[in-house]
């Protein structure tokens, strides 16, 4: 009896362990969204640096040019999503579309109340939502997979091979298959 409690119990603790496929789609999905949150903490401290060093009417020709090229991005990542018809793309597609909505405020938050702390909120705030995002997502996945794994209804269904049907009730379901094939043939 311990015996048996003793080898369910290493079964489950190998089953626990990840594998090593979703431990890459962990990996990637962590990585991607560093990579958005630098990519977003790098537009705004070039924007932020910009403002210091340019005169006025430079810096408003030069965040329109800034915002065309962050909805250029945000439309090819949603052409991409669309293409690869991937929900995750479509998701950072939306989350860089908000980013950019953020920057399009950024002539108007700057020229009244003439503050770059406007946009290092928001790229700290964006920061903080992909830390957060990384942490949950990693979470699920570990659980989906635990979950997926410990259960034993994949080992069931791979016993039974035939599904419902018992070899004699096969046999006759292919004979009687033949038989109508060789009537339609003639």
């Amino acid at each position: 009896m311990k015996n048996e409690e003793l080898s369910f119990e290493k079964t489950i603790e190998e089953r626990k362990k990840l594998s090593p496929e979703v431990k890459d789609s962990i990996i990637t999905l962590t990585f991607f969204n560093i990579i958005m949150a630098i990519i977003m903490l790098i537009t705004s401290l070039i924007i932020n640096i910009s403002f210091d060093k340019m005169k006025l009417n430079s810096f408003y020709t030069y965040i329109k040019f800034i915002q065309m090229i962050l909805a250029i991005i945000t439309v090819v990542i949603f052409e991409v999503s669309y293409r690869k018809d991937s929900f995750k793309i479509g998701v950072y597609g939306i989350e860089y579309a908000i980013f950019s909505i953020f920057v399009l405020y950024i002539p108007y938050i700057y020229a009244t109340k003439g503050s770059i702390y406007y946009l290092k909120n928001v790229a700290l705030l964006f920061s903080l939502y992909y830390v957060a995002k990384s942490c949950i997502m990693s979470v699920v996945y570990r659980n989906n997979y635990i979950k997926n794994n410990i259960s034993d209804v994949k080992e069931i269904v791979k016993d039974e091979k035939n599904g419902y049907l018992d070899e004699e009730s096969a046999k006759t379901l292919k004979e009687e298959k033949n038989s109508n094939n060789k009537e339609k043939s003639k």
